[in-house]
């Protein structure tokens, strides 16, 4: 799975992050636009 694949959008201030139908993670607090491509590893 690639950063590019994934997408991040905003919901009541946090950041969701979804793979296809399937949300992968809720961000709280954190607004989509300090989300970035740095912030992630390759496992």
């Amino acid at each position: 799975m690639s950063f590019d694949r994934l997408t991040l959008t905003s919901e009541n201030g946090d950041t969701i992050i979804q793979f296809g139908n399937e949300r992968l993670a809720i961000l709280q607090g954190i607004p989509v636009n300090q989300v970035r491509v740095e912030d992630f590893i390759s496992l």
